[in-house]
């Protein structure tokens, strides 16, 4: 209560600091942001209006404009991406695929470095993330990205991408609170030391928790604070940098508990303390006028802990070399890497790893060209990496681009590409009691017990992708964007069941366990349409429509009586409107409405039945007090007191996403 009473004493006092100047948002012409420069398609600098995939930005001006308070919650602005709130502190967030906590077919980079989980295949979206002041821009790339960026990078791929330390002089005070932010804030400072810059860091939050279909606590609040820093230096033809953060998150979690005596599962508290660290380090060296030498490093650590096991512990490394160079009309790059991956899990007596402790190395090389015709108006990109998993061997993964541009602000383009997804340790190694069900006449009153049991010989999972887009600038005011897609799905994630065993503990029971096998596939089909429009001045409208749907199946050749793994469709239709409007100088006033079609939900934990439908809008009024001080008050999901977005995974209760309210108060000096 003290924390939240001097956030909020903070947010709501008009102090006013020094001559540093705020940036003034919404001063973009759509020109400029077709000429926005973006690294992730192709892991070096390129035009948006050039790149021949299906590739959105989110810009410092909508991250700052939004009123949203997290990165989840930001991504709700591109195309094609599909993101849900499971409960206080986890979300699913996943593109053109099924929906889950843990989505396996998404890679998620920040500055480059990878927070993929090799453990459960996913990522853990409430744990060190930057501050949004200090993000500088969003990439999501819709459709493959492995060529680049390697397994896992399936249906998509996200990186955050930091403002450089040059870039965020002075020093910045941002507090804030409300209903369900109940408070937050963070100091930032920053400048240069000779040719090296730097930017330190320290902010916190407190989330309340959401709630239960009756309007009750739903138990989920969460906390966290972090900190860390940004080093950017040059000298002659080099160009450095090294960044580092420590994040602490307790969150208040619920877990299964599987009771045979008892014969049903359990809703069990538990109070968790997550703790993760990051360095990322860079060098880059421009060799003559057309090559540049790039060596990146990194070192992430994460300890969190589940309520199914009591501490999962996982240590990655990565070093990678990359060397491009242009060569007539070729633009190439080649490079290699190795990620050296150590995971340590303390197992419990319903969920066990074997071996609970393993390290291994993904070694991988790559090469591409871009090759550029008739002026620059017709370019061939030309790609494929090999890397060799621990789990699977080697694997290629190719991909070949062609984009047209009849005029210059006009593209089309055609794309395939192979990708894979690598196991993960709970698809290979995981022992899981996961559903009792009560004895009967039939099981002799015995209890019957399901489990699932990951298989050594489970393999990687293939996607082949096929995509075609339109890009334009269609006059001065008004830009469009078009992308289709087409994917086929093989060896994917399925379970064969097997007969019951009889287990003879201190209460007897009967054990139904499945195996995880690739004897799944799927087609994915559908596209996504997005367009900016400068409708007035001070009026700019932004707007998408995503359409997907994906059909899952099990091959001929599966074992009778196997399922599909992944049968979570996410939602078929979504739409989502963007307005800001700046009211003279001072004020802005934005509006974010956003509707989202029914997700189907598989049967967990006796919890069934599709998402309904819903419609979220949220608004922002923003006011800036002169060049040093910024106030915003937004209202979150203001057309209903809670709805429902998502199923949480290992939950036997829903949680309801809550009207809100929150006031932000910026100051720079």
């Amino acid at each position: 209560m003290k924390t939240r009473s001097l956030a909020l004493l903070i947010a709501t006092a008009p102090l006013a600091f020094g001559q540093a100047v705020l940036p003034d948002f919404g001063q973009l012409s759509l020109d400029e942001l077709a000429s926005i420069k973006i690294t992730s398609f192709t892991n070096k600098e390129q035009k948006l209006s050039q790149v021949a995939g299906a590739v959105y930005v989110i810009t410092r001006e909508q991250i700052a404009r939004s009123g949203l308070t997290s990165v989840p919650e930001l991504l709700r602005l591109a195309p094609g991406v599909d993101v849900a709130q499971a409960n206080g502190n986890q979300w699913s967030v996943s593109v053109r695929g099924t929906v889950g906590v843990y989505t396996d077919k998404l890679l998620v980079l920040i500055d480059g470095r990878s927070i993929y989980s090799p453990v459960f295949s996913g990522v853990y979206w409430d744990l060190g993330m930057p501050l949004l002041d200090d993000i500088d821009r969003i990439e999501v790339i819709r459709g493959p990205g492995a060529t680049i960026w390697g397994a896992n990078a399936v249906l998509g791929v996200i990186n955050i991408i930091t403002k450089k330390a040059s870039e965020t002089p002075g020093t910045r005070v941002t507090a804030g609170g409300g209903t369900t932010e109940r408070a937050f804030g963070s100091v930032s400072t920053g400048g240069a030391i000779g040719s090296t810059n730097y930017r330190i860091f320290f902010g916190g939050s407190d989330h309340a928790s959401l709630s239960q279909a009756s309007g009750a606590n739903a138990g989920d609040q969460w906390s966290s604070i972090q900190g860390g820093f940004r080093l950017d230096g040059s000298h002659g033809p080099d160009t450095w940098m090294i960044e580092a953060g420590l994040f602490r998150a307790p969150e208040n979690s619920a877990g299964i508990t599987l009771s045979v005596p008892a014969q049903q599962l359990l809703d069990t508290p538990f109070q968790l303390t997550d703790v993760t660290g990051d360095l990322t380090g860079e060098w880059r060296r421009r060799i003559g006028e057309k090559g540049e030498l790039r060596i990146s490093a990194w070192y992430d650590y994460m300890d969190k802990p589940e309520p199914t096991a009591s501490e999962v512990l996982t240590r990655m490394s990565d070093i990678e070399a990359k060397y491009d160079f242009t060569a007539r009309r070729h633009n190439l790059s080649f490079g290699g890497g190795e990620r050296t991956i150590t995971a340590d899990i303390s197992s419990q007596a319903t969920v066990l790893f074997t071996p609970d402790r393993l390290t291994y190395a993904n070694l991988n090389a790559f090469a591409q060209d871009e090759i550029h015709f008739r002026h620059d108006t017709l370019l061939l990109t030309l790609g494929a990496k090999l890397e060799h998993n621990h789990f699977g061997g080697w694997g290629p993964e190719p991909s070949v681009n062609l984009l047209w541009m009849p005029r210059k602000n006009q593209s089309l383009w055609i794309s395939s590409a192979q990708s894979l997804r690598t196991p993960s340790l709970q698809e290979r190694d995981v022992f899981i009691q996961t559903d009792i069900l009560p004895g009967s006449p039939l099981t002799g009153g015995l209890p019957i017990v399901a489990a699932v049991v990951g298989s050594p010989a489970f393999g990687a999972e293939k996607v082949t992708d096929f995509e075609s887009g339109y890009r334009a600038q269609l006059s001065k005011r008004f830009s469009a964007d078009l992308a289709l897609f087409y994917d086929r799905f093989s060896d994917m994630r399925s379970f064969a069941g097997g007969a019951p065993v009889f287990v003879p503990a201190a209460v007897p029971y009967l054990e139904v366990v499945e195996t995880t096998g690739n004897a799944a596939a799927a087609t994915g089909k559908g596209g996504e349409v997005s367009f900016a429009w400068q409708a007035l001045r001070d009026w700019k409208l932004e707007g998408s429509y995503s359409y997907r749907v994906v059909d899952s199946r099990i091959v001929a050749s599966a074992a009778p009586g196997s399922d599909p793994g992944d049968s979570n469709e996410g939602p078929r239709n979504k739409w989502r409107m963007q307005s800001y409007v700046n009211i003279g100088k001072a004020w802005k006033l934005d509006t974010f409405l956003y509707w989202t079609g029914a997700t189907g939900a598989p049967q967990i934990s006796g919890l069934a039945g599709p998402i309904p439908a819903y419609t979220r809008l949220d608004v922002r009024l923003g006011y800036k007090a002169g060049s040093h001080w910024q106030l915003s008050l937004a209202g979150q999901n203001l057309l209903q007191s809670r709805h429902l977005e998502g199923m949480p995974d290992l939950l036997t209760g829903f949680s309801y996403v809550n009207r809100g309210a929150y006031l932000k108060s910026t100051w720079q000096f």
